[in-house]
């Protein structure tokens, strides 16, 4: 359960407001950093990769999964830091604590693991039977355009949910956990908020990651540690590409 005792102090009722503008501009300021990181380093790890190709990726107008992964890599490695920094200088902070990064029994996590697999499963069994593409065109275009597929999965199922964790179900949870919204109401937000950052992703699509975010903040909630909901979104990102290998190359 949420620790009442964490070492965050309580926040006046319009408070949440600030506490989401304030992780949303650490998030903002992340994705700028990286986005810079990448174009900049890009032609000296990828040579092969021409200059329209990388404007094509810096404007949105196509997937390049090398640049993906590499975007995703930066930003965890810059955000990570800002997010410890932010809550360090929190008075009386003990990062461990405010992070929650207790472990839990393996079978605990396990079983929250499962339950993620299997409300992705149904979902993605009811999107084949509507005639909806049951791995994204995004996810697709990514991994058939990545020159290394280990570092593109080290980014999806390590670095990506490393940050998104520890910024929705980590800093931002306890913030807005403290404040009149309560632990419950640090839930909603912090799955509403992750569902509209996918912009990739169209609003049938943005509902089911909401879902999902309800689910990640009720595991964090209940096992009192953030290493259940990022061990889940690992999982997800993991069941995404596995859903892509056996799709394309086993049944294409």
């Amino acid at each position: 359960m949420f620790d009442q005792g964490d070492p965050s102090r309580d926040i006046p009722t319009w408070g949440w407001i600030g506490t989401v503008l304030f992780f949303s501009g650490i998030f903002v300021l992340t994705q700028v950093l990286a986005y810079v990181g990448t174009g900049a380093t890009a032609t000296a790890l990828f040579p092969e990769l021409s200059e329209q190709m990388l404007q094509d990726w810096l404007t949105g107008s196509k997937q390049n999964g090398s640049l993906t992964a590499l975007f995703l890599l930066l930003s965890a490695l810059m955000g990570i830091p800002l997010l410890l920094l932010a809550a360090r200088l929190r008075k009386g902070t003990r990062l461990a604590q405010y992070f929650a990064w207790q472990s839990v029994p393996w079978q605990a996590a396990w079983r929250w693991v499962m339950v993620t697999l299997v409300l992705a499963l149904c979902w993605d069994l009811v999107a084949a039977l509507v005639g909806r593409p049951v791995v994204h065109d995004f996810m697709r275009q990514n991994i058939e355009s990545a020159h290394s597929q280990l570092l593109l999965l080290l980014a999806m199922v390590v670095a990506a949910p490393a940050f998104e964790e520890a910024l929705f179900r980590g800093f931002a949870f306890v913030g807005l956990s403290k404040s009149a919204l309560g632990a419950r109401g640090a839930i909603v937000v912090t799955a509403l908020v992750w569902a509209l950052i996918h912009l990739q992703y169209d609003w049938i699509d943005k509902g089911m990651i909401f879902l999902i975010g309800l689910l990640l903040g009720w595991a964090r909630l209940r096992s009192g540690s953030l290493w259940v909901p990022l061990l889940m979104h690992a999982a997800l990102n993991a069941l995404a590409y596995l859903e892509w290998a056996v799709l394309e190359r086993v049944f294409a």
